[in-house]
């Protein structure tokens, strides 16, 4: 399995009996990455993309089940910080830009 295979996923427990997904892959990346977001119905939202410094320097918008591509332009390579905001809970993962 290559670096280009892995798959970030972060399972989120709920009140009820449904749990729920994020999944960001590739991670490392060259060109775009895809967020996906499972078992989020009726769901709208953003994922903030943020620099090493905090900036945030884009936002994606999420509804449903969508799965969302980022594809950075004009963005230097480096690691990168993503936020998404699901029932008033923050969640983050880190996002590694390679040349």
């Amino acid at each position: 399995m290559g670096a280009y295979e892995n798959q970030f996923v972060v399972k989120i427990e709920s009140d009820s009996d449904n749990n729920y997904f994020i999944s960001c892959y590739p991670n490392p990346f060259s060109t775009e990455t895809f967020f996906k977001l499972d078992n989020y119905y009726d769901i709208n939202t953003t994922i903030n993309i943020c620099n090493i410094n905090g900036e945030q320097i884009e936002s994606l918008s999420v509804s449903n089940n969508d799965k969302i591509v980022w594809r950075p332009i004009n963005i230097d390579y480096g690691i990168y910080f993503y936020t998404i905001r699901i029932n008033n809970q923050f969640y983050s993962g880190k996002l590694i830009y390679i040349p």
